[in-house]
């Protein structure tokens, strides 16, 4: 899987997980270290209106930039069918 494709599938997650309270944003972030290059992917939570401080970010594994090959994570796996908050879709 490319970084392209993480990205396309997270916002496929993002838009079947559209709701009235919550705003869904599509987070990256490169790590460079000890000779590895990666990308982690994650999703976060916030709410529409601002009446509160609600803030939940859920990981989806990373990329390793150099193999392109995909890590799910613990919770959060790019190839499933699951909205943010683990309904079917």
């Amino acid at each position: 899987m490319t970084k392209f494709e993480a990205v396309e599938r997270l916002e496929v997650i993002v838009k079947a997980s559209e709701n009235a309270i919550y705003n869904y944003k599509i987070k990256e972030n490169i790590w460079e270290n000890y000779g590895k290059s990666r990308t982690y992917l994650s999703i976060v939570e916030i709410r529409k209106d601002g009446a509160s401080k609600h803030y939940k970010e859920k990981k989806y594994g990373f990329i390793d930039n150099k193999t392109g090959d995909y890590k799910a994570d613990k919770y959060g796996d790019l190839t499933k069918d699951y909205t943010f908050s683990g309904s079917s879709f």
